[in-house]
């Protein structure tokens, strides 16, 4: 995802779990409990989500890089 915002922005919008249904149509609740792997501010983040009694994690890395003059966040 691309977007033309600065890192700061970005970063709050990352900070408030609770809202992020708000402005990422792709999660429809935030719900599961994850633990936080690497928090760089303003940088990125990476997260662990167990899932109940399956036995399974699922791994995240969110990254904020400049691109042009614009912030791209990944998510992969």
């Amino acid at each position: 995802m691309t977007a033309p915002a600065k890192a700061e922005t970005i970063w709050g919008l990352y900070r408030e779990v609770t809202k992020w249904t708000e402005w990422d149509k792709g999660i429809v609740f935030a719900a599961l409990p994850f633990r936080l792997t690497d928090v760089e501010p303003r940088r990125g983040f990476s997260d662990v989500t167990e899932i109940p009694g399956a036995g399974v994690e699922i791994r995240f890395a969110h990254r904020l890089e400049p691109v042009r003059e614009e912030r791209r966040s990944r998510t992969g």
